[in-house]
């Protein structure tokens, strides 16, 4: 009914939903809230609040839900747009090393995303050649496009 009426939750309230679904430990239900707290991170995301959105996935990790490749994914574009690059390497790592998520093209995207929009352009095109599985169209759009924002036509070329 809220996100109906375009109304987000403070930080303030997300944290109050974590900690009271932590203290439930309602395990039963894990896969739901976990599914809220993504919709409330992505929320968050998509309206320039990266940083909170980052806060949200990490009181997830502290209440023991588990991370899925949508959680992954919605945390990734966060860092994205919010310039997180630090973040977003961090998150992309924990996939494999804490999570056992092994990264799909979508979280490869994500990463080229991030590294494109922070102009780090070499490093982008690096990660590309170096990932372990084919990548897309889409990648190499995404790619492009971030050397052309950032007037790196020579990248642009290769």
């Amino acid at each position: 009914m809220l996100l109906a009426k375009n109304v987000m939750p403070d930080e303030v309230t997300m944290l109050s939903v974590i900690s009271a679904v932590s203290s439930l430990r309602a395990l039963e239900l894990g896969h739901k809230e976990c599914t809220d707290m993504d919709s409330m991170s992505t929320g968050l995301a998509v309206h320039g609040r990266s940083r909170e959105a980052l806060r949200v996935f990490y009181e997830m990790k502290k209440a023991g839900l588990q991370p899925d490749h949508m959680s992954i994914t919605g945390i990734l574009v966060a860092c994205s747009h919010g310039g997180l690059v630090e973040d977003g390497w961090r998150v992309f790592k924990s996939m494999k090393d804490e999570y056992g998520l092994e990264p799909m093209l979508e979280h490869y995207g994500c990463m080229v995303d991030l590294l494109g929009r922070a102009g780090l352009l070499c490093e982008a095109y690096e990660f590309v050649e170096k990932m372990p599985i084919r990548p897309n169209s889409v990648i190499w759009r995404t790619l492009l496009g971030a050397c052309v924002n950032h007037n790196h036509l020579v990248l642009a070329e290769k």
